[in-house]
């Protein structure tokens, strides 16, 4: 009635004229979101590379003193 297995099997593997198989290449595709999630880790990581550690230490010391001065107001 149909084509046997052998046939359907010929039928779908096909060779190209210059002697490679015709075999789809699938890459995974991405996502926008995750095209931006990697492009803002590239940008913060580059950011962060260019700080020398006395920028470091200044930004670390001024988080640490405005958190003082939140936690020092909440309790009065």
């Amino acid at each position: 009635m149909g084509a046997s297995s052998n046939e359907a099997e010929e039928i779908n593997d096909w060779e190209l004229p210059n002697g490679e198989e015709n075999k789809k290449i699938e890459e995974p595709q991405e996502t926008t979101e995750v095209c931006a999630r990697m492009d803002a880790l590239g940008k913060l990581s580059s950011l962060i590379r260019n700080w020398e550690q006395n920028d470091v230490l200044t930004a670390v010391a001024v988080v640490g003193a405005v958190t003082t001065m939140a936690m020092a107001y909440s309790c009065f």
